[in-house]
């Protein structure tokens, strides 16, 4: 391949709203964290305990999905948020002192600001809503196996 030497039609997309197709056996609840599973399957699948290990952070679920009676129940597409700000549950209870930590999914709806066994990077703590729920700024970027666009903020 040679250097463009003139404007080329990169057809540029947004990019922050992602359609994939989900794995058969699982419900896709709108609002929840999204992961590929494992490093040797294609399986995009809600944030589990047992998942998480070499998984990839892909984002968040923007409508609700049931594949939970196999693929030929639904040919619904998966529309992921990629990026933005979302309230999650918190792992505990929240501190002002959290904001500005790493997020950390320990399941599709549990975030905490430490890390922990089975659990993704997800985002950054933007807020805290209430005593028991984070602001997350999330990335799919976070948790791709250590890189992260935030960790320089």
């Amino acid at each position: 391949m040679a250097a463009a030497n003139a404007n080329r039609d990169a057809q540029r997309q947004p990019g922050e709203l992602i359609p994939y197709t989900g794995a058969s056996g699982y419900l896709y609840y709108k609002g929840t964290l999204l992961i590929k599973e494992g490093a040797a399957t294609t399986r995009v699948i809600p944030l589990t305990a047992a998942g998480s290990s070499m998984g990839t952070f892909l984002g968040v679920v923007e409508n609700r999905v049931d594949l939970s009676a196999g693929l030929g129940t639904s040919q619904a597409i998966i529309n992921v948020w990629s990026k933005g700000e979302f309230t999650f549950v918190a792992n505990g209870t929240g501190a002002s002192s959290d904001i500005g930590k790493m997020a950390y999914g320990l399941d599709d709806q549990t975030v905490g600001n430490s890390m922990a066994v089975h659990s993704l990077p997800v985002g950054l703590i933007t807020g805290i809503p209430t005593s028991s729920t984070y602001r997350v700024l999330i990335d799919n970027a976070v948790g791709m196996r250590g890189v992260s666009l935030l960790q320089n903020l």
